[in-house]
């Protein structure tokens, strides 16, 4: 979903709930987009693993679960995350 003002060739921000990213895998097949990012730190946080990541210069933030489907990250690992576009916000730059 965009934003009013968001005009082709403006600068523009993704957002994307942490819980809406996943490991690429199968997603990409299923119509979603996805991103190349470098981990730099994995935490445990319950029945999550919080993935800070960084795109581009840009911090990245993925939820994965804790249930042995997510690989081992390491700092410095090179992932690909995936979202369903439906769940994706895009804003304009001059309307942050």
């Amino acid at each position: 979903m965009a934003s009013d003002n968001l005009r082709t060739g403006h600068r523009a921000e993704l957002y994307i709930r942490p819980e809406s990213l996943v490991l690429s895998g199968d997603a990409l097949s299923a119509g979603f987009s996805s991103m190349q990012a470098k981990v730099r730190t994995t935490l445990f946080d319950g029945a999550n693993s919080r993935v800070e990541a960084e795109n581009c210069g840009q911090p990245v933030y993925a939820r994965l679960p804790q249930d042995g489907s997510a690989p081992r990250l390491s700092a410095d690992s090179s992932i690909r995350l995936a979202w369903n576009p439906a769940l994706a916000r895009v804003f304009g730059a001059e309307s942050l």
